[in-house]
């Protein structure tokens, strides 16, 4: 169970995610053959459970002609991870994963090894394995792969690497050389077309990329409401700093990682890019209102529907972006608009929170029609919060207007603790 802890009034967000043990599901035991069972391990996976690996032996021809051999010994893509959950405002970082190949495995022996995985990673892995090893019939005998990441791989992350696994696997079996731009965020499922799955927090992670330009990432389709938030936010340019495509299956992975891509991916790749470069030149609002800016999103879209970029940003230049934020992002959204508030707070200068009280209130204002039902309470206790003292501040001094001065603090007391309260229903409700 996931549980996201909104923090008192003054502090910032805490977010803490725990990892949970999966059980292999029987339809993928369905898949397999008896033999396969033994090699890829089947059964229930703990998390707790150290990883063995048993002493290379010679390795049997249990897969393809004998003497099929991988045609890479190592090869690397980006994943995001969650950086510090657990301090204020979740952060995310860009993170390489790499997989070397060896082949003096046997059946008893894992195939994929990641000493950080957890056991949702390594499931989603074996969904994976099942899924290329249909596409991939000459598979090289006694594989072994050894998977490593760069950054810090913790238990909220589950299976938000699988995907890029199971790519990896692939481009060692096969030759496929990667783009190293791309970046691939997803677990992958029991169904044989490999069906890419979510994971947590996927706007959280791409909003912290402002630092990055033009990674082309790959994220599950179940997630596009995340990535939509980024244009509810008011921050539609993430969409344009990188290329972000919608993933449904295995395929569209290999896709989105390929250095060579299929035909139409290419094309509107290459649109997109035009676009990526006229932007560094015209500002967003400017360039969205250019007819040849909205013909080449409608070509990129004719090409490839799932390319959440163009279509998000065509929904933004025509006013029909569907729906509201997230519960998440509506929760990170009002934090972050409230946040220098109460930072200036701290700083007991009442001119300054007078000012700062008044444009975040208005922000707060501008956002309320577009947040989850379920956090717009906390949303309007906390602007109610903000104009009750900036009324408070503006009370003048002087006795004659001490009965005014104490009925506005009461009532700035009073709203305090909506806020608190508030908050507490949030903490009470707010589970992934």
């Amino acid at each position: 169970m996931t549980t996201l802890i909104i923090p008192a009034f003054r502090k910032l967000p805490l977010l803490c995610l725990v990892g949970l043990g999966i059980t292999i599901s029987s339809s993928l035991c369905e898949d397999l053959s008896s033999e396969e069972m033994l090699f890829f391990g089947t059964g229930v996976i703990e998390k707790s459970a150290p990883k063995t690996v048993a002493p290379p032996t010679a390795p049997t021809d249990d897969a393809g002609p004998a003497g099929t051999k991988v045609k890479l010994a190592r090869s690397s893509l980006k994943v995001i991870l969650l950086d510090a959950p657990k301090k204020s405002f979740a952060t995310a970082k860009l993170a390489t994963f790499s997989a070397e190949a060896s082949q003096t495995g046997v059946r008893s022996q894992p195939l994929g090894s990641f000493s950080k995985g957890t056991a949702a990673f390594d499931n989603a892995l074996l969904h994976g394995i099942a899924s290329l090893r249909k596409k991939v019939p000459a598979w090289p005998t006694g594989l072994t792969v050894d998977y490593r990441c760069d950054g810090d791989y913790h238990g909220h992350e589950q299976d938000s690497a699988a995907v890029a696994a199971a790519v990896l696997l692939h481009s060692l079996v096969t030759g496929t050389e990667l783009n190293p731009k791309a970046v691939l965020v997803g677990g992958i499922g029991p169904e044989a077309a490999g069906a890419v799955t979510g994971a947590v927090a996927i706007g959280t992670r791409i909003r912290n990329l402002e630092n990055e330009r033009g990674l082309r990432i790959g994220v599950p389709l179940v997630s596009e409401a995340e990535i939509r938030d980024l244009a509810l936010m008011g921050e539609p340019q993430t969409l344009l700093l990188h290329e972000i495509i919608a993933l449904v299956t295995l395929d569209d992975a290999l896709a989105v990682a390929a250095a060579a891509p299929p035909e139409n991916f290419a094309k509107a790749s290459a649109i997109f890019s035009q676009i990526q470069v006229a932007s560094t030149s015209t500002p967003l609002p400017t360039l969205l209102k250019n007819p040849t800016t909205l013909a080449k999103l409608n070509e990129i879209l004719q090409l490839l529907p799932q390319h959440l970029s163009a279509r998000l940003l065509l929904q933004t230049a025509t006013g029909k972006l569907p729906g509201k934020m997230t519960f998440l992002t509506s929760q990170q959204a009002i934090l972050k608009a409230a946040q220098p508030f109460w930072e200036t707070l701290l700083k007991h200068n009442p001119a300054e929170i007078r000012k700062i009280s008044t444009s975040s209130a208005n922000t707060l204002s501008l956002m309320q029609a577009r947040v989850h039902p379920t956090v717009e309470r906390y949303l309007i206790a906390t602007k109610a919060f903000m104009r009750a003292l900036n009324n408070q501040l503006e009370i003048r001094p002087g006795l004659q207007y001490d009965s005014m001065r104490r009925k506005a603090e009461e009532e700035t007391r009073k709203l305090q603790e909506d806020v608190k309260l508030e908050k507490q229903k949030l903490e009470s409700t707010m589970k992934f």
